[in-house]
């Protein structure tokens, strides 16, 4: 793991404002180039990265989630400690429910 601060927002969130149902976050080995394809499209305008070698408590989320649910999609091969560490970062930060999906381990819903 990296030593970032706590305080940093998650890679590509410069753009986010409160108004979509819900946050999307990348996570795993593929995570940067989906969240930046992601971010350009008004379909998936709400999307960030949360990068394979970084630890997600170091992140504020709260500038993302606005108090909504997120959506964690596995894109490429993830960590599975790194998808507990981000949904309990995001509940931190204010999410109401985080649901994990993609790949080929099953769906994880967290509330």
């Amino acid at each position: 793991m990296n030593s970032q601060s706590r305080g940093k927002s998650p890679p590509f969130s410069k753009h986010l404002r409160p108004g979509y149902p819900e946050l999307t976050v990348y996570v795993g080995s593929k995570a940067w180039r989906r969240a930046r394809d992601a971010s350009h499209t008004a379909r998936e305008g709400r999307a960030v990265a949360c990068p394979p070698d970084s630890d997600p408590a170091c992140f504020t989320w709260s500038k993302a989630t606005f108090g909504l649910p997120v959506l964690v999609v596995r894109a490429g091969v993830s960590d599975p400690e790194q998808e507990l560490r981000l949904a309990a970062s995001l509940f931190r930060d204010g999410a109401t429910r985080v649901v994990v999906i993609g790949g080929e381990t099953p769906t994880h819903v967290y509330r």
